[in-house]
């Protein structure tokens, strides 16, 4: 059996912390790149966001099968 090796490295405590700040800086890094899109590129973008944003939330994820053979 393998052991990871950040359990070698952090304790259970520090791991719970180091993931929450790294969620919390992902979500700060997407609230920042929102705040600097320039929204007149995607002006005339616009209907083709509106059908792939609900389309990915739509379509099943592909079985695992098939995610193997994806680069």
């Amino acid at each position: 059996m393998l052991i990871s090796p950040t359990a070698c490295l952090f304790p259970a405590p520090a791991r719970e912390v180091i993931g929450l700040l790294g969620q919390l800086g992902l979500l700060l890094f997407s609230l920042l790149t929102a705040v600097q899109l320039d929204r007149s590129l995607l002006h005339d973008r616009t209907p083709g966001i509106a059908l792939v944003g609900p389309g990915s939330a739509l379509l099943p994820s592909p079985p695992a099968q098939v995610r193997r053979l994806l680069p």
